[in-house]
């Protein structure tokens, strides 16, 4: 029996949104946070939900600093004595005018409500669903509104969940149905409360993607949720990066937690033999990764101070070495990975 090494790379998408505002020196707390709404499409109108705000110290006063939207000013947001912060999507009392005309059908947006009281700072988001995207009826909304899952044939994936809302409360999942557009059935699902876990139950299928729409059923109305399957994506090396894309969000200049990527071949975890690489679309060093002690795990984390708002894309790639048993020895180089889009906005 030879042992020889596999060489092979695996590529992550690190995705960096700046402009958006801190939480993790957040004072505030606030319930429930993320707001999630959706409307039926450009035009319409939501709210106002009501978010909670406690702290561990004494709330005397609140205000609103600051918000921030993705696709122009849609959101609107006002304090309601001390311990409340009103939400509205297309309407309410602010002073600028707010509108969702501007938005695209079936997108998603997102927007943040800076919060301060004295000394204390939080920040509320607020996601948007436009149409149909993660959207049902009577304002119900699931988050993710879709869901992807990548896998080797024949390997292991990790399962995902997805939350339900009713203008942006949770929202009680009463049933649940998977509806295979390909053919092919191959997600498995359970719930508990406002969460639905869905699982791949079948990987023993050919290279491809495979699809099909998860459809959760609450009282107050259902929501459809669009799931891909894609076997052998990881290309020759079959080596799956998870999560995949990571995504950052952090303000202008800020800076973010680091993000744990796994990297596994049929499930099972891999080490990286070499230091791993970043590289972004603009050419400027915001993106870091390295090799973590434990085991198949890489470190990604990002700098923002050379950034200004907009969204920005990069790829961190993982040199990994896998033993083979029972083969004369050899070495081959092969690569997995997806496409990294850059778009830029400014807020």
């Amino acid at each position: 029996m030879n042992d020889f090494n596999n060489l092979t790379k695996a590529f992550i998408l690190a995705v960096a949104l700046l402009g958006l505002p801190d939480t993790a020196r957040a004072q505030l707390s606030f319930q429930p946070n993320p707001v999630q709404f959706t409307i039926s499409g450009p035009g319409a109108i939501a709210g106002p939900a009501f978010v909670a705000v406690t702290s561990t110290s004494s709330i005397t006063s609140l205000s609103i600093t600051s918000i921030f939207t993705t696709g122009g000013n849609w959101l609107c947001a006002v304090t309601s004595g001390t311990n409340t912060v009103n939400v509205y999507v297309g309407n309410g009392p602010c002073g600028v005018a707010t509108s969702t005309t501007q938005l695209a059908a079936n997108q998603t947006y997102t927007g943040t409500i800076n919060v301060q009281s004295g000394s204390q700072f939080g920040t509320i988001n607020v996601n948007l669903a436009v149409g149909n995207t993660g959207g049902g009826s009577s304002g119900i909304a699931a988050f993710p509104g879709s869901v992807s899952f990548n896998a080797t044939s024949g390997g292991q994936v990790n399962q995902q969940t997805v939350q339900v809302t009713f203008n942006g409360s949770p929202q009680t999942i009463t049933g649940f149905s998977f509806t295979p557009t390909s053919g092919v059935s191959f997600v498995n699902t359970s719930i508990n409360g406002s969460v639905a876990t869905l699982s791949v139950n079948n990987t023993n299928l050919s290279n491809g993607v495979y699809s099909g729409t998860e459809t959760l059923f609450t009282q107050n109305g259902s929501v459809n949720v669009p799931v891909t399957l894609t076997i052998g994506s990881g290309g020759s090396s079959n080596i799956v990066a998870t999560p995949n894309p990571v995504n950052f969000t952090i303000p202008t200049g800020g800076s973010a937690p680091t993000q744990n990527v796994t990297l596994t071949l049929n499930g099972f975890p891999v080490n990286t033999n070499n230091p791993p690489t970043a590289t972004t679309t603009t050419g400027q060093p915001w993106l870091q990764a390295t090799a973590s002690p434990v085991s198949g795990t890489v470190i990604v984390s990002i700098n923002g101070s050379l950034l200004s708002p907009g969204t920005y894309s990069g790829t961190v790639t993982a040199v990994t070495e896998q033993a083979n048993r029972g083969r004369p020895a050899s070495r081959s180089t092969s690569r997995s990975g997806v496409a990294a889009v850059a778009a830029l906005e400014e807020w």
